[in-house]
């Protein structure tokens, strides 16, 4: 095979076979929890705030980062408080069946639970019906992750 005749057919082939490893075998900076958002800051500044290498917390295999000594003590202290439902995916994705990665700009509190969603659109969406829609992510989280 002459791989520089077959290089414009072989090109999306390889970004593609690329793109699959990058999310089958994140890199260090993916190992980051929420982006490097600071996860107690929803609950005491209500603001989504970036957090600091400086001040972390390793838990579940992340680095969970927080703007200071104190937010990652009280992490530290009952990280299931803080930590976003559904291991930080789209609340609106998984109502939908679906796994999407959240993102820290679209968020929201609901009967002292951290949600997360992937888009402004779909964080629209689910705030209109999030009751609901919290009750259908249950369902597909605990089908998800049986005990």
């Amino acid at each position: 095979m002459d791989v520089a005749a077959s290089w414009p057919r072989l090109r999306p082939c390889l970004v593609v076979a690329w793109l699959c490893v990058a999310v089958m075998h994140p890199t260090a900076a993916a190992q980051v929890a929420v982006e490097g958002y600071d996860v107690v800051a929803y609950f005491t500044a209500g603001r989504a705030t970036p957090g600091s290498a400086d001040h972390s917390v390793r838990w579940h295999g992340r680095d969970w980062h927080f703007a200071s000594t104190e937010h990652a003590r009280m992490f530290r202290n009952n990280p299931e408080r803080y930590a976003p439902a559904y291991a930080g995916h789209c609340a609106w994705a998984m109502s939908q069946g679906r796994l999407s990665q959240g993102r820290p700009q679209f968020w929201a509190i609901h009967d002292d639970r951290l949600f997360m969603n992937c888009n402004a659109r779909v964080h629209e969406q689910w705030m209109a019906n999030r009751a609901a829609l919290i009750e259908r992510a249950d369902r597909e989280w605990a089908r998800r992750n049986p005990r």
